[in-house]
């Protein structure tokens, strides 16, 4: 089953210039099979800051909100946008298993069909 993030203030980081959805950053990791940790070491910020921001208690500069969606093939408006992640307009049918299921993929296999989407 997947994992599910409720929208509220406090998934909502508004500490530096830029607004962040930390709901949509924790489903994009999901969604990519990877952990917080992971993904901090991916776009080179220590993950003690990460887990700051991810706690709403820092911001991500630009730079490092453009890494993050380049990271996930994403553009950065995804990850300010409020609310939670409509996945039927997100993941594309054309890549399910016969089962309905969405396959494991790699993050270049996932990076690749979000490209396609």
């Amino acid at each position: 089953m997947a994992h599910v993030h409720r929208y509220t203030p406090s998934t909502y980081s508004n500490h530096g210039t830029y607004p962040i959805n930390l709901a949509r950053i924790d489903w994009c990791c999901t969604d990519h099979g990877m952990t917080r940790d992971e993904l901090a070491r991916e776009i080179d910020i220590a993950p003690a800051s990460f887990e700051k921001v991810m706690a709403g208690e820092a911001g991500l500069t630009f730079n490092q909100l453009r890494k993050l969606a380049a990271f996930f093939g994403r553009g950065t408006l995804f990850f300010m946008e409020p609310g939670p992640v409509n996945e039927a307009k997100v993941h594309s049918p054309q890549f399910r298993t016969l089962s309905n299921q969405k396959p494991e993929l790699s993050h270049r296999l996932v990076s690749l069909r979000i490209s396609v989407d």
